[in-house]
């Protein structure tokens, strides 16, 4: 993020405005730069355990402190209701689940689809023509909502608005029934420091296309359970290998996948989390010990 505040880079989290302002860009990077030097003290100094939770911020964290925290990933509770999805009978659908914020990136996932559909026109007008696009995701203010608003034009200019469904602020219960009929998962946000939604479509048997960045690429997508991309032609060709999967395959990949999720259970999470404090829970229960016996 610093790198791109130096480099007037734009992008989500860092205005346009801001970039095309070498004064208003310098003033954000020496903030940035007092920030993490800050963050980088107190991290050094003041800390006995640290845990984080994928390889892509244990990296971060160890630039910055100096010191290497143990990964612990996050669980997924909600995991377990998806194990006994069926991992045959899906229908046509790519499903992809995030709230609708910028950084999530749902435009790519229209350019990706409108790519499927142009670049691979005969197979998916006769082979797979059911095969539909489904963005399913919350929206937290106005903001969000006019950007739902924006990404249904931009489906009608890109030409695919028939073959896209949006599906805001939906119950668990519909989450959960997209979840158990949906063949293919989409994430497309770059650089996302973990990025659960991925375990859960694995865990529910989905074949998931992940970005090849962050916390996907580092630990979640492994490659006998699911592919990356990062431009909306890699997308599409994905798309397009896991549909061409013969049923044996699919269940095959749907398989290794949800196998693959239980690494994020909250068993797992609770035996890493209790390993990275013994250290300091094994000083506790010595001072308490010390103190009984005073």
């Amino acid at each position: 993020m610093i790198e791109k505040v130096h480099k007037r880079d734009a992008g989500f989290n860092n205005d346009a405005a801001i970039a095309a302002s070498s004064s208003r860009s310098t003033a954000k990077y020496i903030y940035y730069r007092l920030f993490a030097a800050a963050y980088s003290l107190v991290g050094r100094l003041c800390t006995d355990v640290v845990m984080v939770n994928s390889t892509w911020t244990y990296n971060h964290v160890k630039q910055l402190w100096g010191k290497p925290p143990t990964i612990v990933y996050p669980p997924c509770g909600a995991m377990r209701e998806y194990m006994d999805f069926s991992l045959g009978d899906r229908e046509p659908i790519a499903l992809s689940v995030s709230q609708f914020r910028p950084e999530k990136n749902q435009l790519l996932q229209l350019q990706a689809f409108q790519v499927l559909l142009t670049k691979y026109a005969e197979q998916m007008t006769t082979k797979f023509g059911d095969f539909r696009l489904v963005v399913l995701g919350s929206c937290r203010n106005a903001d969000d909502e006019a950007r739902v608003e924006t990404l249904k034009k931009q489906a009608k200019e890109l030409g695919i608005a028939e073959r896209v469904d949006f599906v805001v602020n939906a119950s668990f219960a519909e989450l959960k029934r997209y979840l158990a009929k949906s063949s293919i998962g989409v994430h497309t946000m770059y650089n996302e420091h973990f990025g659960i939604s991925n375990v859960e479509m694995m865990a529910a048997g989905m074949l998931v296309v992940a970005n090849n960045s962050g916390g996907p690429k580092a630990d979640i997508v492994k490659p006998e359970a699911g592919c990356l991309a990062l431009t909306a032609d890699e997308y599409a060709d994905k798309m397009l290998l896991l549909l061409q999967k013969s049923p044996a395959e699919a269940i095959e990949m749907r398989s290794a996948a949800r196998k693959s999720s239980m690494r994020f259970s909250d068993e797992e999470f609770g035996e890493q989390f209790l390993a990275a404090m013994s250290s300091v829970l094994g000083a506790v229960v010595a001072d308490s010990k010390h103190v009984k016996s005073v």
